[in-house]
């Protein structure tokens, strides 16, 4: 008998889609299994996929076209609180890498167990 190992499914809020490429790229990289990404290019559309169920973890561009800053995580956390939620953001004076797009992740309040990751992206 096998068991069904279902891949978890992350939502990606993200307005360039060459981040979002990126992204993907970089979690199908991994090794460590598959991911199901769902990609919105709006807090607002990652708002109403959040409230359909079935997310596992959410990765957030702060800089949206409907929403900016901590104002975005606010209202993200808000709806979805038991949620895992990953910051993608710009890190444009890294002394390593200057040219690198850094996802580097802030857990919710509610999952300090999770360990901050860095995930190297040539900058779009």
């Amino acid at each position: 008998m096998s068991t069904l190992i279902l891949s978890p499914k992350i939502l990606l809020i993200e307005n360039d889609p060459g981040a979002a490429d990126g992204i993907r790229a970089a979690l199908a990289a991994t090794g460590s299994g598959s991911f199901d990404v769902e990609w919105v290019r709006q807090l607002s559309a990652g708002l109403e996929r959040l409230s359909k169920r079935g997310i596992d973890a959410v990765l957030l561009a702060l800089s949206l076209p409907d929403s900016q800053g901590l104002e975005t995580f606010d209202k993200l956390f808000a709806a979805a609180p038991d949620i895992p939620i990953l910051v993608c953001m710009w890190k444009e004076n890294a002394p390593w890498s200057p040219s690198t797009r850094l996802a580097t992740p802030f857990c919710a309040p509610t999952f300090p167990e999770i360990s901050p990751i860095s995930i190297s992206l040539p900058r779009p």
